[in-house]
């Protein structure tokens, strides 16, 4: 679509002089910072600014034209959504011609790369045409330094060469850095294409709202109206303030005059001659609102090397067939649709900020990734200086505003006996901003592409700081990822026995739950949340209860497993059959001997019994009983020691099983040659008080110490008692104690007995 376009030219010097001594020289339209200023508004179709081949150039523009654009990958900013809408509109009806008034975002998010550049905000605005809601009157005139809060929004019949019908703003860095380039692009389309076009960019630094019930500019700076720069004594930049970027476009040539609000006082300060400057650009001309130090007004600027930096390009379309927006626009002859500009109906320029030097990059204690400007307004005007009446405007419309980066930490976990590795993310409404991960005492194993999501394996702090891009102030987040690998006290206790032809089923009762709570329960992590019980046992026995009830003898184990944090720990326990239930043993010294005896019910499928002796701390084998194999239900055994050694002699009886490790043994002592013949025996009185357990040692002197310990199967005292008695008689309290079997042993001098007491 662009076959010949006619080259702009660079203005005079005698032009230079004659508009102002501080108006901007503008270069010829090409591609500028990946973006084509040439006129037109199709991406990848530029032919300023290159050599001229045949083949495509990559170029970003306002749109992409299916059908005309060339094989590349430049994209179009403008969103075109609804464009099929708002053709259908402006083609069926004059109405919408001349009222349609709507606005289209940036076509991708802001921060998107295109062609190593980064993309910061684009925008479109149809305005009305004619008859307009957006012109400005007041009383008196109004001037575009006024305080815009005193103008009078109206309606009134606007002239066609300050009729804006639709404009085009973008901002992008011309790099992938907040150091490289920033460019502001603009275009508009005016309905006249002939006499000269004066527009003004103006941005604002507020939120800058229309009131349509009052007509009024609302949210302004209360600086005049405006926002105002401020400077250090310096010359530094202190403060960002307005600016506008006023262009003139008379007989295919341009002309600039970018300018900022600042205070009189301040421009009086660093204009030329002063005997200082500002450190980012020159002043020329001031227009202000009045002549004492305090007023405000507009401060015209120029880069600081002077006429050596080329800040600004331009172009027009001189071609009757250049295509506009994919909706489509008014005629410039009347208010029919078209698909084309008519020449010179549109105009664009590109204007490099950094090398004008009011990039907020170049300013020391400010942000360079603040965005100074939240509002945008487009105005034609009567002419090129800033007293001149603005006439038409469209506005004011959100421009410049980065995505709000959010550094807030996400996803974390607790590691604990099974979770050993997590990961976190960045809870960023904008995922193309810049992140960075740190961890003082973690271990991070690993990043996504863009380091919104890591990877860890380690409990530690972790740190989030994030910005729109990098280089800019960073805002920041952390967490501490802790370890809740506490593990609860698991044990398998049982209090009973499997005895044959009488205990056929016992209870095992599983884990500490009283002191693992009291371990696991913590201020970081909460309660313990419960257990979780695995029981394992011969025969494929398992169960998930906590106190199982079981009927076959071999190993039982124990996972036990907090609900919380997965941490288990395991304990087991090894239950016996027993064959055999001893009903009595004792040794009874004689003249030259010591008489062992002792009765024994349900010993049939055992061997028999192994008689040892105690001799220096350990014990040896000095007989073998075998089992009686007899209907009846009680048998007595007897063994004679025949050689005694004078004082206390200490027995042990194994009773020895099918399988070696299930052998049970008791023991007794006895006094050999004392002076007294006197036997002593233990004789169990059955319960006679409710939950207690009454006994008496005979063959003992009055006051004797006697000492009654009762032990569960697993071998743990369940209660002690020491007494002296008359005769040796005592009792023990039975009260809170479980249901089962225990053992009783009763010791008194060199004498020892056991018995074993079912407790009902």
């Amino acid at each position: 679509m662009k076959r010949a376009f006619t080259k702009v030219a660079l203005i005079t010097c005698a032009v230079f002089s004659i508009t102002s001594l501080y108006s901007q020289a503008v270069g010829p339209g090409k591609i500028e910072g990946g973006f084509g200023i040439d006129g037109d508004l199709a991406a990848d179709t530029a032919l300023q600014g290159r050599a001229a081949t045949t083949s495509g150039k990559p170029s970003d523009d306002w749109f992409n034209w299916r059908g005309v654009r060339r094989p590349s990958n430049g994209i179009g900013i403008i969103d075109t959504t609804g464009a099929y809408n708002f053709r259908r509109q402006l083609q069926n009806s004059a109405a919408a011609r001349q009222n349609l008034v709507f606005s289209q975002p940036m076509s991708v998010p802001k921060l998107s790369r295109s062609n190593g550049t980064i993309l910061l905000d684009g925008l479109y605005a149809r305005d009305q045409a004619d008859v307009d809601k957006t012109s400005i009157t007041g009383p008196g005139g109004v001037k575009l330094i006024d305080d815009p809060g005193t103008w009078i929004i109206g309606n009134s019949s606007m002239a066609a060469k300050t009729d804006i019908l639709e404009f085009f703003s973008h901002m992008r860095r011309k790099g992938s850095t907040v150091k490289d380039s920033l460019f502001f692009y603009f275009g508009v389309a005016i309905f006249g294409t002939t006499g000269s076009k004066n527009i003004s960019a103006e941005l604002f630094v507020r939120d800058v709202r229309l009131d349509t019930v009052q007509g009024k500019l609302v949210n302004l700076g209360t600086q005049g109206g405006r926002t105002a720069w401020w400077l250090y004594s310096s010359g530094k930049v202190a403060g960002i303030g307005d600016m506008a970027v006023i262009m003139d476009y008379t007989g295919g040539v341009f002309t600039l005059k970018p300018q900022v609000w600042v205070r009189k006082s301040t421009y009086d300060s660093f204009r030329n001659g002063s005997g200082r400057l500002p450190v980012n650009f020159l002043f020329g001309n001031f227009y202000g609102q009045g002549t004492l130090p305090g007023s405000f007004g507009y401060a015209e600027i120029l880069p600081k090397n002077g006429g050596t930096a080329l800040v600004a390009q331009g172009s027009a379309n001189n071609l009757f067939n250049a295509m506009c927006a994919p909706w489509g626009a008014a005629s410039a002859g009347g208010y029919a649709w078209d698909s084309t500009y008519a020449v010179n109906q549109f105009v664009e320029m590109s204007v490099n900020f950094t090398a004008l030097g009011v990039d907020p990059a170049l300013f020391e204690g400010i942000d360079p990734c603040t965005t100074p400007y939240r509002t945008l307004m487009f105005y034609s005007q009567s002419s090129l200086a800033p007293t001149s009446s603005p006439k038409d405007f469209a506005g004011p419309y959100p421009f410049w505003r980065y995505p709000r980066v959010i550094s807030k930490i996400k996803g974390t976990d607790t590691f604990n006996c099974t979770v050993k590795a997590g990961s976190m993310f960045a809870d960023s409404a904008y995922g193309l901003a810049w992140y960075k991960w740190t961890t003082p005492n973690g271990n991070i194993t690993g990043y996504n592409a863009d380091s919104t999501v890591i990877t860890y394996n380690k409990p530690g702090k972790y740190i989030l700081e994030s910005a729109p891009l990098r280089g800019c102030y960073t805002v920041k987040d952390s967490v501490v990822i802790y370890s809740d690998t506490v593990r609860p006290v698991a044990t398998a206790n049982y209090y009973d026995t499997l005895s044959t032809n009488t205990v056929y089923t016992i209870r095992l009762f599983g884990g500490n739950t009283t002191l693992s709570d009291s371990l696991l329960n913590s201020p970081i992590f909460g309660t313990a949340g419960g257990y979780n019980w695995y029981w394992t046992g011969p025969g494929g026995f398992n169960s998930t209860q906590q106190n199982p009830w079981i009927s076959n003898p071999g190993v039982y184990s124990l996972t036990m497993t907090s609900r919380r944090n997965t941490c288990f720990d395991t304990a087991s326990s090894f239950i016996i059959l027993l064959p055999v239930v001893m009903q009595h043993f004792e040794c009874k010294p004689g003249t030259d001997h010591v008489y062992l005896r002792w009765e024994t019910s349900q010993d049939q499928s055992i061997r028999g019994y192994t008689v040892q002796k105690e001799k220096k701390g350990s014990f040896e084998n000095i007989g073998f009983v075998p089992v009686i194999r007899s209907l009846q239900p009680t048998q007595c055994y007897y063994f004679t020691d025949m050689k005694p050694v004078p004082g206390r002699n200490t027995y042990r009886l194994i009773l020895e099983m099918q399988t070696p490790e299930n052998n049970l043994s008791v023991m007794c002592s006895s006094n050999f040659g004392s002076a007294t013949t006197s036997t002593t025996e233990l004789f169990l009185i059955e319960h006679p008080l409710k939950n207690a357990l009454r006994f008496r040692v005979s063959g003992i002197a009055d006051l004797q110490s006697v000492e009654a310990r009762l032990c569960n199967m697993a071998g743990a005292v369940v209660r002690k008692q020491t007494f002296r008695g008359i005769n040796g008689s005592g009792w023990m309290t039975l009260e809170e104690i479980p249901q089962g079997v225990y053992t009783l042993t009763v010791s008194c001098s060199d004498n020892r007995w056991i018995r074993k007491v079912i407790v009902n």
